[in-house]
């Protein structure tokens, strides 16, 4: 499977969803504005991604007194095709879903993954809470939205690494948003949106 393969399987999942479903979840979702797509590709196909997904001692690890994971943009042979999912998202036809979805208007991709790519956390993981950095790398567009899909089979909540809002900061009501398989999660990112993902724990 190719990027184009990917983004047409995304873009039918949006439609499925109904666009204007999906617009008004996106706009009474709070301060930090998200939707939730579960089983955004055919559960084969994700099951494909968990297993071609890079092993820990191939990504680099991160150890920060605000972070514990490991991150990669680097793929090799049957790992290709985790890029091409990679890249699906920001083809044109699912940012024009997405862009009508947020009503963000002249949005565009990075195909450099600029504080992006794949993350694998394990046992010990966490991001405690932060905000994300607010351009590309050239600092030519300012970040708008996240976009996080899930691989993780055989989760379960006891595992902990759920993804925490913090709609009024750290010492107000939280939403917490577990990561199961096959789960996209789109959410707003600016000045504003506090997040992190809660320790993992197994």
């Amino acid at each position: 499977m190719d990027r184009v393969d990917f983004s047409g399987l995304i873009c039918k999942r949006l439609h499925e969803e109904n666009i204007g479903q999906l617009q008004k979840r996106y706009a009474e979702s709070g301060k930090i504005n998200h939707f939730i797509i579960d089983n955004l590709l055919p559960k084969e196909i994700a099951e494909k991604l968990d297993g071609y997904f890079p092993t820990e001692d191939k990504l680099n690890y991160l150890k920060r007194l605000q972070e514990r994971k490991y991150v990669g943009v680097n793929f090799r042979g049957s790992e290709k095709i985790i890029e091409e999912c990679l890249l699906s998202f920001q083809e044109k036809d699912v940012i024009k879903i997405v862009s009508q979805i947020t009503s963000i208007n002249s949005m565009v991709g990075d195909d450099e993954y600029y504080a992006g790519g794949v993350s694998s956390m394990s046992k010990g993981c966490y991001l405690r809470p932060h905000i994300d950095n607010s351009h590309d790398r050239n600092m030519q567009n300012y970040r708008r939205l996240n976009l996080l899909y899930y691989v993780n089979k055989n989760w379960s909540k006891q595992d902990g690494g759920e993804l925490i809002l913090y709609p009024n900061g750290i010492r107000s009501i939280q939403i917490e948003i577990p990561c199961f398989f096959n789960r996209l999660i789109v959410m707003r990112t600016d000045n504003k949106s506090l997040h992190g993902v809660s320790r993992v724990t197994s």
